[in-house]
C-alpha cells in the first residue's frame, strides 16, 4: 500500500542496508540533499551515465582527460585530489579519500563524532565540483582555488540552516 511513510522509509534504508537517513535529516537545502542521494546511488548525471542513456557527447572529464565517472568526478580528478587535499590539511588527515565509502571512513578517522561533518562536508565539496563542471559555457573553473573558494561560500550559507 502507497503512503508517504513507505515512500520516507524507502528512502531512508537502501537495498543494501545503507540507511540515507544522514541525509534527509542533514541542514541542507532539498536540491543537495537530493543531489546527494543520487549520487550515493550512482545515478548522478555524469557523462558514463549520460551515455548509457544513449547521450552522444564528449565522455571526458571538463577538468582533466580522463573519462568523466562520478568517481572519478568527485575523488579522482586532479581538481578533486587537490581539494580533498587542502580540506585534509585543514583537519589534520595525511591522506585523501578515493570514494564515497572511504570518505565516511576518512571523516569518522579525522574528524571523530562527524557524521554531520560527513554530509555537510561531502554536500560542500560535491557540490562545489559539480558546479564548476556544469558552467562550462559562464565560467572557466577548473582551478582548484575555485572549488575550494565556491566550497567555503557554500558552508557558509548553508550553516545559517
Amino acid at each position: 500500500m502507497f503512503t508517504t511513510k513507505s515512500v520516507y522509509n524507502r528512502l531512508t534504508s537502501g537495498d543494501n542496508g545503507d540507511s540515507f537517513s544522514r541525509i534527509w535529516k542533514a541542514k541542507l537545502p532539498y536540491k543537495i540533499k537530493i543531489f546527494l542521494w543520487l549520487l550515493e546511488q550512482n545515478s548522478i548525471f555524469t557523462k558514463d551515465n549520460m551515455i548509457r542513456r544513449k547521450w552522444v557527447g564528449d565522455p571526458k572529464c571538463y577538468f582533466c582527460t580522463q573519462n568523466e565517472t562520478a568517481n572519478h568526478l568527485f575523488f579522482d580528478c586532479p581538481v578533486a585530489i587537490v581539494v580533498l587535499g587542502i580540506l585534509g590539511l585543514c583537519i589534520g588527515a595525511t591522506n585523501v579519500p578515493r570514494n564515497i565509502q572511504s570518505y565516511k571512513l576518512w571523516i569518522k578517522k579525522w574528524v571523530p563524532g562527524g557524521n554531520q561533518a560527513h554530509t555537510f562536508g561531502l554536500a560542500a565539496v560535491c557540490w562545489s565540483i559539480w558546479k564548476g563542471n556544469a558552467e562550462i559555457e559562464f565560467v572557466l573553473t577548473k582551478n582548484p582555488l575555485a572549488v575550494i573558494m565556491r566550497t567555503c561560500s557554500f558552508m557558509s550559507y548553508w550553516s545559517g540552516l
